[in-house]
């Protein structure tokens, strides 16, 4: 009975030796911007042995939805490693800025340049703290409900950015004329 025990251990722990698991890395940080009220805060995903790689990984910028902030990215994390490890997502840094509620966009007033931040300061940022491609190749941006509005608008304004897109339930904004508004932009403090 023993040496039925002992063997069922061994084959697990083999088992477990022969197959690759990602764990990735979950990093907070900050950015430095006149664009918006900063620090903007941030985390970012790194997968399993980024520190062993000499290459640049994609970039995906994961956007959150209204009311959400950069910790949506830890509630993002086990889905993001599953898909490494059924090797449906290849590794790549993601990161997900806190926005609040700005819809990503430029406030008209000029007061808070939340897309602008997003397409300049935020990627740069981004591309010069860790091993991510510089390149529009391989710059995807992915966003849900607020965060894919935002996706979508960048993703058309700036094709020279950004090479693939994904977005999930985009926000609708209707204006008060009955084509399309929020409370912010019925307002008249988002410029479209």
């Amino acid at each position: 009975m023993m040496l039925k025990i002992s063997r069922i251990l061994f084959l697990t722990i083999l088992s477990c030796l022969s197959t690759t698991v990602y764990a990735g890395q979950l990093i907070d940080g900050k950015v430095e911007t006149k664009l918006v009220p900063g620090p903007v805060e941030y985390s970012v995903l790194l997968p399993d042995g980024y520190d062993a790689t000499k290459d640049s990984l994609p970039l995906l910028l994961l956007l959150h939805g209204g009311g959400g902030d950069k910790s949506f990215l830890k509630s993002m994390k086990p889905m993001i490693e599953e898909m490494w490890n059924a090797k449906t997502l290849p590794p790549m840094v993601v990161a997900t800025p806190s926005a609040g509620r700005s819809f990503y966009m430029d406030y008209k007033d000029g007061s808070q340049k939340w897309e602008t931040f997003i397409v300049t300061d935020f990627l740069n940022h981004l591309r010069e703290t860790y091993k991510v491609t510089k390149e529009r190749k391989g710059t995807i941006l992915f966003g849900i409900s607020m965060g894919g509005m935002g996706a979508l608008r960048m993703a058309f304004k700036y094709p020279e950015k950004f090479a693939a897109l994904r977005r999930s339930n985009p926000a609708s904004i209707r204006r008060s004329n009955g084509k399309t508004s929020s409370r912010a932009i019925a307002s008249g403090v988002l410029r479209i």
